[in-house]
């Protein structure tokens, strides 16, 4: 119901008067997303606990509001809480997921809207390195001499700036007195 009717009467024990009274109920309006862009960018270089985006909301009755968020894939480094901020909650450093798809809902005392989408892109996440030219299995001579190269193993990574190291490991024993090195030049 928008609105109630009364009557109003007043009496003085000789005399009474009597007026009507509407009462208009206005509902209440739900909080309206403000700055909620569809996508933004982090490094990261970042620290825990940093800002990532804060989602502003206007709300016409000024209620409380309660911020929600769903993170796709499920393993998000960003927590959102009830002022809009969007933290980070884990170190990115390493990370190879390029973005984060965010689902915000907010709601109010009687209103709940969304979700609506914004989504994280890390900038200059870790690329994997990538071996470029390693056969699954390569022959040598028996009793080859200490210190002959048995393979050069290639690599790509766009991350260029990055010292790189090898190793190697075996999964048959490995008897007598033979060994490997790797020189990681």
């Amino acid at each position: 119901t928008s609105s109630y009717a009364f009557d109003i009467d007043c009496s003085d024990g000789f005399t009474s008067d009597k007026e009507e009274f509407t009462v208009y109920l206005v509902k209440n309006a739900a909080p309206v997303f403000v700055n909620l862009q569809n996508s933004t960018t982090i490094s990261t270089t970042v620290l825990v606990g940093t800002t990532a985006f804060t989602v502003l909301v206007t709300d016409a009755e000024g209620d409380d509001l309660t911020f929600t968020m769903t993170c796709i894939p499920a393993s998000c480094p960003f927590t959102i809480f009830n002022s809009g901020e969007i933290q980070i909650n884990t170190d990115l450093a390493g990370h190879t997921t390029v973005g984060y798809d965010l689902e915000i809902t907010v709601a109010d005392s009687k209103n709940t809207v969304g979700p609506s989408l914004l989504t994280i892109t890390l900038a200059d996440i870790n690329d994997p390195v990538v071996l470029t030219n390693l056969p699954s299995a390569v022959t040598i001579t028996e009793n080859v001499a200490v210190g002959t190269s048995v393979f050069d193993v290639s690599y790509s990574d766009v991350d260029v700036l990055q010292a790189h190291t090898f190793a190697i490991t075996s999964s048959s024993p490995i008897s007598g007195t033979g060994y490997f090195t790797i020189d990681s030049d």
